[in-house]
């Protein structure tokens, strides 16, 4: 039975360039890019996106202009989701510290081996591993929202009991999965209509 699964696009906000992470089924790919690049990649509608967005907390810490100008991008990618219709999920760093670390002490480096622990070694340009290629502390960080996220999702379905495929169908690319379904619908129309087409679930 195949599965309809969300494209998941992590992002870690600066105040000029972003990080961002995607998890298309089993396809990842990740880059840095302007904040007004990132903000292209939200200016359509697609079924079954979801955006995962660091979101800064406040300690209590005088801050500089640079974390305000962060914030301030992380509200245009917020609104730029709203107006398209793309769920948008906000994430504090220490949820991610406690998913991965299961300890709010944990540090990017616990973070990164807990990943690597994960999902294998980074192997060689010859031999290459699931995470080769992935470098930097921001990439790094974007690949351990993307990985939150897509759990969240993974233990809702569970929760549901919802698996299902429209037509045997799968998706892993977003135009094919609009291209199955003609226009965007979101998850609560998609249930329906995986419902009334009759396809296995």
């Amino acid at each position: 039975m195949k599965q309809v699964m969300k494209s998941i696009l992590a992002l870690d906000p600066g105040p000029e360039q972003t990080a961002f992470f995607r998890i298309c089924g089993i396809y990842w790919s990740w880059d840095i890019r302007s904040n007004e690049d990132i903000l292209s990649l939200l200016d359509f509608k697609a079924i079954g996106f979801i955006v995962a967005c660091e979101e800064i907390a406040s300690f209590g810490m005088p801050v500089g202009a640079e974390t305000f100008e962060t914030v301030r991008w992380e509200g245009e990618f917020r609104h730029a989701c709203r107006l398209t219709g793309i769920e948008f999920r906000p994430v504090k760093r220490l949820q991610i510290k406690m998913h991965h670390c299961k300890s709010a002490r944990a540090s990017d480096s616990n973070i990164r081996q807990a990943l690597v622990d994960r999902f294998g070694k980074h192997g060689t340009k010859k031999n290459p591993g699931r995470i080769y290629g992935i470098h930097g502390k921001d990439i790094w960080s974007a690949f351990a929202i993307a990985v939150w996220m897509q759990d969240q999702l993974s233990a809702k379905e569970e929760e549901d009991g919802f698996l299902a495929g429209v037509h045997n169908h799968a998706f892993p690319t977003i135009k094919q999965a609009q291209a199955i379904l003609g226009t965007p619908v979101n998850p609560d129309v998609l249930k329906e209509q995986i419902k009334s087409a009759g396809a296995p679930r």
